[in-house]
């Protein structure tokens, strides 16, 4: 599977509800050596489960995976509230640039 296929597919799917291209996925320095990074926002998910890897057509695709709430409890934080040692705290300035 190709990673367009595999972006459609995750489109169809109902329990999707949204997705947003990462790093140099979203960005003009995409290039033929890029890896690819994925966030996927499901309605809901098994909390185990937070990223994955997965090869497209030899291309390595970074999935990160998170629910509608986690976004949402992201947005309405306050500013400073996150601590930097927070994993959170790098994933939301990297969703910001997505």
């Amino acid at each position: 599977m190709d990673f367009i296929s595999l972006v459609e597919r995750l489109k169809a799917s109902q329990n999707v509800d949204g997705l947003l291209f990462l790093g140099s996925t979203g960005q003009s320095t995409l290039n033929a050596f890029s890896d690819r990074d994925l966030l996927i926002v499901l309605n809901e998910r098994d909390p185990s489960i937070t990223n994955g890897t997965v090869f497209c057509d030899d291309i390595l695709v970074d999935l990160v995976i998170v629910t509608r709430k986690q976004i949402e409890d992201l947005i309405i934080a306050e500013p400073g509230s996150i601590p930097l040692s927070d994993s959170r705290a790098s994933f939301f300035n990297w969703v910001l640039s997505g």
